[in-house]
């Protein structure tokens, strides 16, 4: 795996949870709502996680995979 990439997700991955977190604590204790919201929540986070990471692996793999005339 390039390390450019391995970086990327790592820092991208840190974040999330961070944002996750916060996402977590607002929706418990601040709004208070139940068990559904929460679920959505941790879903968009995991699934958004996922969609960024294999595009910008995908779109670095392209690159790399380009002739050079």
């Amino acid at each position: 795996m390039d390390p450019k990439l391995f970086r990327f997700v790592v820092l991208m991955t840190f974040i999330t949870v961070f944002v996750w977190i916060g996402g977590e604590v607002v929706i418990v204790a601040l709004l208070k709502l139940g068990t559904l919201p929460s679920i959505i929540w941790t879903t968009f986070m995991i699934g958004s996680l996922l969609v960024i990471n294999i595009a910008r692996a995908l779109k670095d793999d392209d690159d790399q995979n380009k002739r050079n005339w």
